[in-house]
């Protein structure tokens, strides 16, 4: 979005650049309880047993971690 305001100069480019942004902030600050993900990883990292790198870790393998995470409470 940003570049498409650079070529066309649309000051509506500017408003949906301002909404998107605010939509990952509040994902971030309201993510799994007001959790931030470096915290969650650090909890997912325990129950794994090894460090989950926040930049190599794909949204699909951490929402199956998530989910296998879940499961495993239950049980307990």
């Amino acid at each position: 979005m940003q570049s498409e305001y650079v070529i066309t100069k649309e000051r509506f480019k500017l408003t949906e650049i301002e909404i998107e942004s605010q939509k990952i902030q509040d994902l971030e600050m309201h993510f799994a309880g007001g959790k931030k993900i470096e915290v969650i990883l650090t909890w997912l990292g325990m129950f794994l047993g090894y460090k989950l790198d926040q930049k190599t870790t794909t949204v699909k393998e951490y929402f199956v971690i998530l989910e296998e995470y879940g499961k495993a409470n239950k049980k307990v």
